[in-house]
């Protein structure tokens, strides 16, 4: 079985991993979709720029908390009674 550390490193990763991956496209499907900041005045960017990216970690933060609690309730019957008292 996976140690506390482990098993917040592999959350990490797969969070990084999985936000990276998940903005990448976002990106990359946001001008079918006319999700696009075009520069105006004021603006600092010289391209119209994606706005989807929030979208993409949004939806990250939603999974990764989703399989968190999966982990939870799949591990609670195995946990030690004093660490079932804190949940």
């Amino acid at each position: 079985m996976f140690q506390q550390n482990e098993l917040i490193v592999y959350f990490v990763v797969v969070s990084i991993f999985m936000a990276s991956t998940l903005v990448r496209y976002a990106a990359q499907w946001a001008p079918r979709f006319g999700l696009l900041d075009h520069p105006i005045n004021g603006r600092t960017h010289a391209k119209a720029m994606p706005l989807t990216g929030g979208v993409a970690i949004f939806t990250t933060v939603l999974v990764m908390t989703a399989g968190h609690g999966l982990a939870l309730y799949i591990a609670l019957p195995h946990l030690p009674p004093f660490v079932r008292q804190l949940i």
